[in-house]
């Protein structure tokens, strides 16, 4: 019985490489929607989460986004839940870090027109926990989303509306990109929604 020989197979490969490098883009603009949804569903659970948590402790509670700190006034790429801790005086209260730092999609980037950075910035320490002085975790100031102990969304005086976008979509960047997902926080009852996803 005959084989296939080595030039036939070198061609065949050849040919389904080819096939695959020209197929990836359209693969990956039919994820990215996905990966944006998933994103932006994450996102959501953990805005809702602070604000169960200012319900649960009775506490103040923030969802804080941090910039790329490689990068000054560079994109927001991580975002954690914190939570005020009261000491015996008001010099001892500190914000700790409830979650770990959820690190955002690299395929996802917040709309250029979403007002995440003009959310109430703080540059409060941010502490591992309410006892060590030593583990307070570098940060520069961060914007966030803080929570009421009545699960009011404090210092926000209407809807604050963001959104989520694929990375690569150069065509419209802003909130009004066909495949961005947007989330909404309502102020008075700090219930949150996505409002929409293509």
């Amino acid at each position: 019985m005959r084989g296939f020989s080595l030039v036939e197979m070198i061609v065949v490969i050849s040919v389904m490489a080819i096939l695959s490098a020209a197929s990836l883009p359209a693969i990956r603009s039919i994820t990215q929607p996905t990966s944006v949804f998933a994103e932006a569903q994450q996102l959501l659970q953990s805005i809702q989460e602070a604000r169960q948590l200012a319900l649960t402790y009775n506490t103040p509670t923030r969802v804080a986004f941090f910039q790329d700190a490689s990068q000054p006034g560079g994109p927001v790429r991580t975002y954690a839940l914190l939570r005020l801790v009261y000491g015996d005086t008001a010099e001892l209260n500190r914000w700790i870090q409830h979650s770990r730092r959820n690190q955002i999609n690299d395929q996802v980037a917040f709309a250029t027109d979403s007002p995440l950075l003009q959310l109430t910035r703080s540059n409060d320490l941010i502490y591992l926990s309410a006892e060590n002085d030593s583990s307070n975790l570098p940060s520069s100031d961060y914007a966030h989303i803080e929570f009421l102990p009545t699960g009011e969304a404090s210092g926000v005086a209407s809807d604050l509306v963001f959104a989520l976008k694929p990375m690569q979509d150069s065509s419209n960047s802003g909130m009004t990109s066909p495949r961005s997902v947007i989330v909404s926080v309502a102020p008075t009852t700090g219930r949150t929604f996505l409002l929409r996803s293509r």
